[in-house]
């Protein structure tokens, strides 16, 4: 079945197969193109030989109560509009909360001075960071230093001065975190853990919170939960700028 309206851009064999009936036999010609990787067939002409089984008309369904209910499981029109325009309004607001979430975390890690940090925890963050190309290039045998000149263009002495900026930045919204949820007493209850780790399991597209726990430690959870109290509580502080 054929749907171009622009019969300039029909093939040859195309156009022979408009208004055909069936039964008929329609023949036609087709220039092979030159630049076939086959040299045998490069412009080469087949010759077709259609017998025309049968001709279909496609008729697009009208959208009515009928409609609606036969294949989008809702009685009316107005029930499956009223749940659309539902889903995409929440869908809005999320967006739009999503987006001003990321906007005033990222003023407020800006905008915060850290006097000191601590040392211990920015160490054992470094050290991670190094241990884990470590590993990975002694699982596929490779030298260390020339995988970091490879994938990051850094010396190895270039390679720790970044991963210890790299722990100075998390360091970083990690203490503002903690200091925030101190001052505004942000807890994480049962029922907060439960709302808030139901949504990483359908974000996640996993099965159950089983599942979730199964893949991240409880503490990881809890600290991933933390943080969007925290990042939630500034942005709900915010106010439009004048």
């Amino acid at each position: 079945m054929c749907n171009i309206k622009d019969n300039d851009r029909l093939s040859d064999v195309e156009k022979a197969l408009l208004g055909s009936k069936a039964g008929a036999v329609v023949e036609a010609d087709r220039q092979l193109s030159d630049s076939l990787s086959d040299k045998a067939l490069a412009g080469k002409t087949v010759h077709y030989e259609i017998t025309v089984t049968g001709v279909y008309e496609t008729v697009p369904p009208t959208y009515n109560d009928i409609f609606v209910k036969a294949y989008l499981g809702f009685d009316t029109t107005a029930d499956y509009e009223a749940t659309v325009r539902e889903t995409l309004e929440k869908a809005a607001e999320s967006n739009v909360m999503t987006a001003k979430v990321m906007q005033c975390w990222a003023q407020v890690v800006e905008n915060t001075e850290v006097i000191r940090y601590p040392e211990k925890e920015m160490n054992q963050i470094v050290n991670q960071l190094v241990a884990d190309v470590e590993a990975y290039t002694q699982s596929v045998g490779i030298n260390m230093n020339e995988y970091i000149q490879i994938r990051y263009g850094m010396t190895e002495e270039e390679f720790r001065a970044n991963a210890a900026e790299l722990a100075q930045n998390q360091m970083k919204e990690e203490m503002i975190t903690y200091a925030i949820a101190r001052a505004e007493k942000l807890k994480i209850t049962s029922a907060v853990y439960e709302e808030y780790a139901q949504t990483y399991v359908t974000n996640m597209g996993l099965a159950s919170l089983d599942e979730l726990e199964s893949v991240y430690a409880k503490e990881a959870i809890c600290e991933g939960i933390l943080g969007d109290l925290v990042k939630e509580c500034v942005a709900n502080y915010a106010v439009p700028a004048n």
